[in-house]
């Protein structure tokens, strides 16, 4: 039978690259890591088959939560800010999982506030991790 991983566990650090020590991101919800290669053509002429090889990789994360404006983590995921990260899917008890980015840090691509009448104000960013990303254990 297959473990499965609560994502309430889970915890989010960063911080604006050059400032310190990471620290928790208070409100965020949910994540998404991901990681694509480009796709590149190697077909020779001759064959009428289509052959491809790998490229660069891109690696990227999304996040939404609750805004807190009184949350300096929250308050480092600025557009245009280069922040260093690490990521807990598991939280941070003994030989956990987790990532963290490399000396590139990941680039704030997009920020979103949103909110109504009924609702509490949301945020959601993307960064576009630049270089490695590093998976270690606790």
């Amino acid at each position: 039978m297959t473990t499965a991983t609560r994502g309430c566990t889970g915890v989010f650090k960063a911080v604006t690259q050059g400032d310190g020590a990471v620290a928790v991101v208070g409100g965020v919800q949910e994540w998404t890591l991901s990681e694509e290669s480009e796709e590149i053509d190697a077909s020779e002429i001759g064959t009428c088959t289509k052959a491809t090889i790998a490229g660069a990789t891109t690696r990227s994360l999304s996040l939404s939560g609750f805004w807190n404006p009184d949350d300096t983590g929250q308050g480092d995921i600025v557009v245009g800010s280069i922040i260093d990260f690490e990521l807990y899917p598991e939280g941070t008890v003994a030989n956990s999982t987790y990532y963290e980015t490399t000396a590139g840090g990941a680039t704030v691509t997009s920020v979103e506030k949103s909110g109504g009448v009924d609702s509490l104000v949301t945020f959601s960013a993307s960064l576009t991790i630049n270089g490695a990303l590093t998976k270690s254990s606790v």
